[in-house]
This record gives C-alpha cells, sequence and structure tokens, in this order.
C-alpha cells in the first residue's frame, strides 16, 4: 500500500506523542498520506452523575475517544467506600463488552449491583482505568485513568452544612459559658465529666462529657459499662463539648501561659465554646450514620487510659499494616499506668468546630486555626485506613 511507504506513517506508529515533530517531517517530506487522527491519542472521560438526589440512578458513566489505531485491552472501574485504598486494594469491576474492541468512541454505562445498597451518608471514591494497545500489535501496552471522585451518597454538600449548622446553632445557644469547668455549671448542663481535668489539650482546648462514667478518688471504673459507648450518635446531642482557655495575659511569658493552660488542676476563665464531638463504639466494618455526615469525616479515638495529669495513656489493640482494621472492647491486660483515671475502649470520633471564619461548622480532628495546650501521643486520634 503506498500509505505504508510514507515515512510518516512509520514514525506515526512508533512515536505518536511527539505530533510536532511528525507535522514537521511531513512538511520537509512532502507526504500526503496521513490522517489528523493519527495524532490523537485514547481519552476516556468520567460522567458519572454523582447520587445525591433521592432517585438518581446509581450507575457509573464514562467518555471513551479512541482513534482507528489503538485496541481497548481492558476498561476497569475501581471503587471503594470511606477512604481511597490505592488502585491495587479497590473494589474493581471490568467492562467485557470492550475488550479487544478497536477504536471505540462514545459513552459508557457501567452499573454495579452492590450500590444500590449503599447508604446514605457514605462517602464513595472511584476512577476509571483504560488499558489499551496499538491494534496493529507489536506495541507497548499502554493505560490511562480519570482522576480519583469522591461524592458523598445522597448528600449535597448545602444539605451537610445546613444540618451542622443548625445543629451548631443550638450548641451555642445551650453550651456558651466562660466559666465550663465550674461544677455547677457543667452539671446544669449535663456534662459533668472532665476527661482531661482541667488541662486545655492541643488542637482540642478544655474537654467536658456527658458519658455517666463514675470516677471517683482517681481510681479508674473497673465495671465500665460498653453500652455507654453503643449509642448511636445524634447531631442534637453532641457528647462532648470543647472550650479554648482564656488568652494569654500582657506581659505573660509564653512558657508560663502554657504551663498554666495546660495544668490538670488550673481553671482559665474566661473560656470560648468553639466546638462539640460525637462518639461510637469502634467497628471498623461499620460507620455511624448521622445525618448527612459523611462516613469519611468519623476517625479513631485510640483505647486508652486518661491520666490525673491530664493526659492519655493509649492502649492499641494489635493489628496488621491496614490502621484501624481491629476493635478494642476490652482492656489489656498486665501493668496499668499510674495515676490512671479511667479507661475506655476504642471508639469512632467526630469533631466539630465552629468556624473562626465565620463559614459553616468545619469536621476535622484539630480546630481550625489550632487551640494551645498540652501535646497527647500523635497515636490518640488517626484516619482508619479501612474501607468497603
Amino acid at each position: 500500500m503506498i500509505a505504508d511507504l510514507c515515512p510518516v506513517r512509520a514514525l506515526l506508529s512508533a512515536a505518536r506523542h511527539a505530533a510536532f515533530l511528525i507535522l514537521a517531517l511531513a512538511a520537509l517530506t512532502g507526504c500526503q498520506h496521513f490522517d489528523p487522527d493519527d495524532f490523537r491519542q485514547p481519552t476516556i472521560t468520567d460522567t458519572t452523575q454523582p447520587w445525591l438526589a433521592p432517585g438518581t440512578l446509581r450507575r457509573f458513566t464514562a467518555t471513551i475517544d479512541m482513534p482507528d489505531g489503538f485496541r481497548v485491552d481492558r476498561l476497569t472501574l475501581r471503587f471503594a467506600r470511606h477512604s481511597w485504598p490505592g488502585p491495587g486494594s479497590a473494589n474493581q469491576v471490568t467492562v467485557p463488552s470492550l475488550a479487544g474492541v478497536v477504536g471505540p468512541r462514545g459513552p459508557v454505562t457501567l452499573r454495579v449491583g452492590a450500590a444500590d445498597a449503599f447508604p446514605d451518608s457514605h462517602a464513595l471514591y472511584y476512577r476509571w482505568d483504560l488499558d489499551y494497545s496499538v491494534a496493529a500489535g507489536g506495541g507497548v501496552p499502554l493505560s490511562i485513568s480519570t482522576p480519583v471522585t469522591r461524592f458523598v451518597i445522597g448528600c449535597p454538600p448545602a444539605v451537610t452544612d445546613l444540618q451542622l449548622t443548625a445543629a451548631m446553632n443550638v450548641n451555642m445557644t445551650r453550651f456558651t459559658t466562660g466559666q465550663p469547668a465550674r461544677t455547677s455549671t457543667n452539671v446544669a448542663m449535663g456534662y459533668p465529666i472532665l476527661p482531661h481535668r482541667r488541662s486545655s489539650i492541643d488542637g482540642n482546648g478544655f474537654t467536658l462529657s456527658n458519658l455517666p462514667i463514675r470516677m471517683g478518688q482517681g481510681l479508674v471504673n473497673e465495671a465500665i459499662d460498653l453500652d455507654l459507648f453503643r449509642d448511636a450518635p445524634q447531631l442534637n446531642r453532641p457528647d462532648l463539648l470543647f472550650y479554648a482557655p482564656r488568652p494569654r495575659a500582657a506581659g505573660e511569658t509564653l512558657a508560663d501561659y502554657m504551663d498554666d493552660i495546660s495544668a490538670p488542676d488550673t481553671t482559665n476563665n474566661p473560656y470560648t465554646f468553639i466546638g462539640v464531638a460525637y462518639t461510637q463504639l469502634y467497628d471498623p466494618d461499620e460507620r455511624p450514620i448521622m445525618g448527612c455526615i459523611p462516613s469519611d469525616a468519623w476517625f479513631v479515638h485510640e483505647a486508652g487510659y486518661h491520666l490525673q495529669t491530664g493526659q492519655m495513656f493509649p492502649t492499641p489493640p494489635a493489628e496488621g499494616p491496614i490502621a484501624g482494621s481491629a476493635n478494642m472492647l476490652t482492656r489489656p491486660p498486665g501493668a496499668r499506668p499510674g495515676q490512671r483515671m479511667l479507661w475506655h475502649p476504642r471508639l469512632w470520633d467526630l469533631h466539630v468546630w465552629i468556624d473562626p471564619a465565620g463559614g459553616p461548622p468545619v469536621m476535622s480532628i484539630y480546630r481550625p486555626g489550632g487551640v494551645p495546650g498540652l501535646a497527647l501521643p500523635p497515636v490518640v486520634f488517626f484516619e482508619p485506613e479501612t474501607w468497603e
């Protein structure tokens, strides 16, 4: 064939990515036997409509644009709930009807059977992977992928913001006080437990809890009731309240200020109400469901002892390389730390903060902009690596 004798044709099959070079050679050689289609590379574009509104079809869609000289080897959808574990560990479904097809162009639709049962508020992560090769054979297999995409099933971001804002407005009315460390105040509010005594915790502040755990004379409640942690969380009933301690006084050194607000037995009025937390007994296979709170917003509060010093002594369970793959429901045997005050199991945890910038409440482990205080061990709070 005449086209096969064209030097540009030979170059195209070996170096399609260098279109500018090929065009230049075409001009120099006077070759007229090239097709503009040869200069294009295969593309795949995700067109999935996020499953936000009731009745939205739970399907994945994409558009493929592949020149005639290329063949589909494999089209794969990879997905996971709660977090993105990487392409090697994510669930995967292939589109068998496209295997071996040369030059496909147009939309692709894929249904995943389990998707219809995914609960609202679960965060879904996914991406498309297209493996292809030159149709004539002999070329190196190539692949392209769409970016990892995330959406929260059944929950537009605006709805999540509205739910958090409504709850936080109520919380601000109920819990704003400059003296939360005063016993009469926190008892009246229904949050009489001081998990870190009066220490301010770095990034969290001074904490009050409503869990009815009996603590007396610095002794661990040996008969802790796990049912206290099993209740499903409710937006209008936070389990913890957070307060920022007083600002640093004029003339007070930073060292003196940090010593004061980190101490377990000093009061630092006036306090500022800054946020709340929700907890539930940890189960690596089942994240809490609370309105439109995304499932990937929940993190792990490690099991361990709260100490009279305001510190925490973590007691993580033995688990494999996947962080958060095990629960811990019972206190570990063996020696126990001194000055222990209470022990609690591994928990799901969610912190919600009043946005210092005035926007909707913020979900994160630590308060935006920070809050000074005692630094806890880094393993106390962490993002679990568990997924569907």
